[in-house]
């Protein structure tokens, strides 16, 4: 029996992408070829912000393409992006140690610049690539992304910790990873896309206050640890009307990672906060007698600024968790 989620993923990224994914080199199954590259460049959309046709470009899937589905250099947030995609047609699974260590093995070759005999569409990203593993403070993004409905096993995840493990150390992380999976896909077909699909519910506000005029705004001290989870959930979809994402490793970025290490409990006071707009926002009964703390539901969320401070956040996450104090801005 047909899955029918499965049937609206692939009904949604035919509409996204027909005419804009190259298929001339494919001779048999060209629906298939079809999903696994769509996923890929939807992965690009969901990560990096790119319009259908910009990731459509993107894609390096083929004969000889090195385990390797789709790259893109996004200088906005000093990543490379590289993509490998698997179409499961019944919804299930991840991928096989095999594939993964196929997958591995084309990053070592892309790391050490070894990219003799790959497909034209790889070669065609050299300079990019180049500039990727070239430039410091980039990363490379690894990104597997499939419509199965289960994460990847540990043993079949050993090539990858290995790799990770070698590359990274104290000083630099040059290697990061990411799974998509069905779930994730499916959540942003149906919602991701449009930012003011996100509603926030139940954030809290400590010493908040009111302006009334020209526009109505609270402010005040929220939890870094509040915000992070909001990144963790929507990723950059919540800067999608931003003119940027965040860079990554830079001078200003790396000062405030250094805080967020070193003395979290005064990053409220090196730091100037962040700005959310919103198409409303409600504030509920619960500790509405006072302004100590608010609870407040944010309707419609069009718009997070500061983007560095987010992005600090999110990638300082799991070395701060047990330090933070209760209120940071």
């Amino acid at each position: 029996m047909a899955n029918i989620n499965i049937l609206r993923i692939q009904t949604r990224l035919r509409e996204m992408f027909e005419g804009k994914i190259d298929l001339s080199d494919c001779r048999d199954d060209i629906n298939h070829h079809f999903d696994t590259r769509a996923i890929a460049a939807l992965a690009l959309m969901m990560k990096c912000g790119l319009d259908p046709s910009q990731a459509g470009l993107c894609i390096t899937d083929g004969y000889h393409d090195l385990g390797i589905d789709a790259l893109y250099l996004d200088n906005s947030q000093k990543k490379l992006f590289v993509v490998q995609s698997k179409w499961r047609n019944d919804g299930n699974g991840s991928i096989t140690q095999e594939k993964m260590q196929n997958y591995i093995e084309g990053i070592k070759r892309l790391l050490n610049f070894d990219l003799d005999g790959a497909n034209d569409r790889i070669l065609g990203k050299k300079a990019d690539i180049d500039f990727g593993i070239s430039q410091i403070g980039y990363q490379i993004s690894l990104v597997f992304t499939h419509t199965g409905n289960a994460y990847i096993p540990d043993y079949a995840k050993r090539p990858l910790t290995e790799l990770m493990n070698s590359t990274n150390d104290d000083i630099s992380t040059l290697l990061l990873f990411e799974e998509l999976t069905f779930r994730d896909i499916y959540s942003y077909l149906a919602e991701g896309q449009n930012p003011e699909t996100i509603n926030l519910e139940d954030v809290i506000l400590s010493n908040w206050g009111k302006i009334d005029a020209p526009y109505a705004a609270y402010y005040g001290i929220i939890s870094a640890a509040a915000i992070g989870e909001w990144f963790d959930k929507y990723g950059n979809s919540l800067f999608a009307k931003n003119i940027r994402f965040y860079k990554g490793s830079t001078e200003v970025n790396d000062g405030i990672k250094k805080v967020l290490l070193q003395d979290p409990e005064n990053f409220v006071y090196y730091n100037n906060g962040i700005k959310v707009l919103c198409n409303s926002i409600e504030r509920k009964a619960k500790g509405s007698t006072t302004t100590a703390t608010g609870l407040f539901h944010y309707q419609a969320f069009l718009w997070l600024t500061e983007h560095r401070q987010q992005g600090q956040l999110e990638a300082s996450m799991p070395k701060i968790q047990n330090k933070l104090p209760k209120q940071m801005s």
